[in-house]
């Protein structure tokens, strides 16, 4: 007996197996689409409709594009941030207001320090 290669190449494929499980199949194809697809485009549609609203209401107050978030404070005009000169000169200020000496003497006293801590040899 000679098969039919299309309806083998069905049935293998798809699963086809004959006009009555091709028209089940049809009905099973209908009836997601009717039960899932179109709900799920709906929504969408909904959502979409929905945004446009909102959208259209806020430009009508003017707040479309007003930003809700908080600023981020500028560290730099906050003083955060401060260059390395700036640092430099507040620390000279701070020692002088303690009456310190300056900046040269300490690392002097600090290298006397660290030589009299050594062992003799």
């Amino acid at each position: 007996m000679v098969e039919n290669v299309f309806g083998r190449w069905f049935n293998t494929t798809f699963g086809f197996r004959g006009r009555q499980n091709l028209l089940s199949w049809t009905i099973a194809g209908g009836l997601a689409y009717y039960l899932f697809y179109l709900p799920e485009q709906r929504k969408a549609e909904q959502h979409k409709i929905m945004y446009e609203e909102k959208r259209r209401h806020y430009e009508e107050k003017g707040l479309w594009d007003v930003d809700k978030r908080r600023p981020i404070p500028d560290k730099q005009q906050n003083g955060l941030v401060v260059g390395a000169a700036a640092q430099q000169q507040q620390q000279q200020q701070q020692l002088q207001q303690q009456g310190e000496p300056s900046a040269a003497q300490p690392a002097a006293a600090v290298a006397a320090a660290s030589e009299a801590s050594e062992p003799a040899k």
